[in-house]
């Protein structure tokens, strides 16, 4: 398994989180599009 794999693997067991942790991180806004 590549380093993508694993990267790809944990965006999709843990997009909700990843994407609330992004937003926190950069002050409220919304950084990526997903």
């Amino acid at each position: 398994m590549t380093l993508q794999d694993g990267r790809m693997i944990t965006f999709h067991s843990e997009t909700t989180k990843a994407r609330r942790a992004r937003t926190e991180l950069d002050g409220g806004r919304l950084v990526a599009p997903y």
